[in-house]
């Protein structure tokens, strides 16, 4: 029975191995439906008024990298750009999974409006996941990896 189930396992590793190594690399930079940011406005409208009691927390995996730190740079750009509140908070370190979903949990139950949050891992931030959906709230997800 096992060998039977690893055999049939086996067979669909390279089954789908071979189907993707057929796949045409992805071209994002030439997708015919692509938007460039240069064009969002012109397509879209200008970016509807912000109104000033918006509290919006942004949950990164850390700040020891820059890239985390860039990113919360540029929340707090547009934040003071449009009047809105933004707090930022990280993990102590890329490891700190219960004190992501800490932060997470404390910015929903403070009663922030949405969370722009960089899971560490697919599922550690589930549970403040789960509770934010029972309010009005907004969730984005930004997977770095």
């Amino acid at each position: 029975m096992n060998t039977s189930l690893l055999s049939v396992l086996t067979s669909i590793l390279f089954c789908s191995a071979a189907y993707a190594a057929e796949l045409p690399p992805l071209q994002s930079d030439t997708e015919p439906d692509r938007t460039d940011w240069t064009e969002l406005t012109a397509k879209y409208g200008p970016m509807p008024a912000v109104a000033s009691n918006l509290k919006i927390g942004g949950v990164s995996k850390t700040l020891t990298n820059e890239y985390w730190r860039s990113l919360g740079d540029g929340y707090k750009n547009l934040a003071d750009k449009h009047g809105f509140t933004l707090a930022y908070q990280a993990a102590a370190n890329e490891d700190d999974q219960l004190g992501q979903l800490s932060i997470a949990e404390t910015l929903i139950a403070q009663g922030f409006n949405g969370l722009l949050v960089s899971p560490q891992t697919d599922a550690n931030l589930q549970p403040a996941y789960e509770a934010a959906k029972n309010k009005t709230f907004r969730w984005s997800t930004s997977m770095m990896r």
